[in-house]
């Protein structure tokens, strides 16, 4: 059980890898980085919850 948890890990970082790698190229079409549109992403979420009463 234990190694097929970590062989589990080891693809979610992967996969992980892989999409932060995809979102680095859509953000530089754009001339972004991808940890502004994350940081952008949080912030309208934020603003939706305190919209909503949620914290």
């Amino acid at each position: 059980m234990a190694e097929e948890l970590a062989l589990l890990v080891a693809d979610v970082y992967e996969a992980a890898g892989a999409l932060r790698r995809a979102g680095e190229t859509l953000a530089a079409a754009e001339g972004q980085t991808q940890a502004r549109w994350q940081l952008m992403s949080g912030s309208a979420n934020t603003r939706k919850e305190a919209a909503h009463g949620r914290s």
